[in-house]
């Protein structure tokens, strides 16, 4: 057994070959570690099939400054990653989960697991994807996690979904703004008066769990064709080809 002993900060790395094929590769990029490992299959006498992949890398990194916090898929990943992101309230403090492909913190947040991290003061987050199907998970069921000013989910390509669940606890109320089929605002109320907005741009689907006292979705300014049809006894689902898919809890009577 060949033991490695060091972890160079370089992405050249230190690499060790393994008995009955293949490769080990250690190594730091932007201040993250990663393992490649490289699968060979011979036939006894010449090599038949040779792969390399990347474990150990995060989907997601984490980087903040100035009361700022950006939240965005790892351009380290061996390919674009699915991620699954939930952002929720603990012990008053705002902290952000992968429990898929894990998460980095590398600046304006602590590294709690590598699944787990705790954002810094901030008064403005941003979640930006790539071309991977990712998901957001906002959970308001221990509390608020939207900072003072304001959360933005920039899903990028593929087929991006927003959830937000637990809106009860905190609101009574909120409005959705569209401004296409796949951008626009949430904006939460007590009453009419809105203590915090969400900003989304290119999602897919929205969902939205919770029953509060009223519900206001604005379509775009375009010409509209939407459907309003009944999901089960306590949930709704508006479509349309100009706005996303909406799925939201019925106001409470």
């Amino acid at each position: 057994m060949r033991r490695l002993a060091c972890w160079p900060k370089s992405e050249a790395g230190v690499t060790a070959d393994v008995a009955g094929g293949g490769r080990i590769r250690l190594g730091h990029v932007d201040d993250e570690l990663f393992v490649d490992v490289t699968v060979t299959a011979t036939d006894g006498s010449s090599t038949t099939a040779s792969d390399t992949f990347r474990v150990g890398s995060p989907g997601t990194k984490v980087t903040g400054g100035n009361g700022v916090i950006g939240i965005d898929d790892n351009p380290n990943d061996a390919g674009a990653t699915n991620d699954h992101l939930r952002v929720f309230i603990k012990e008053g403090s705002v902290y952000v989960e992968d429990l898929t492909n894990g998460i980095l913190a590398v600046s304006g947040s602590t590294q709690i697991d590598p699944f787990t991290v705790k954002l810094d003061s901030f008064n403005k987050l941003t979640f930006n994807g790539t071309s991977g199907d990712d998901t957001l998970t906002l959970d308001f069921g221990s509390g608020n996690p939207i900072p003072s000013g304001g959360m933005t989910f920039n899903g990028g390509a593929g087929f991006d979904s927003l959830n937000i669940v637990g809106l009860d606890v905190e609101f009574d109320s909120y409005t959705v703004n569209y401004d296409n089929k796949t951008d626009g605002k949430v904006l939460f109320r007590d009453g009419q008066v809105v203590e915090a907005t969400l900003t989304f741009l290119g999602i897919d689907p929205l969902s939205i769990d919770g029953t509060p006292n009223e519900v206001v979705l604005n379509m775009p300014k375009t010409n509209d064709t939407a459907v309003l049809s009944e999901v089960d006894a306590n949930t709704m689902k508006l479509s349309s080809t100009t706005f996303e898919t909406t799925t939201f809890s019925i106001a409470a009577a």
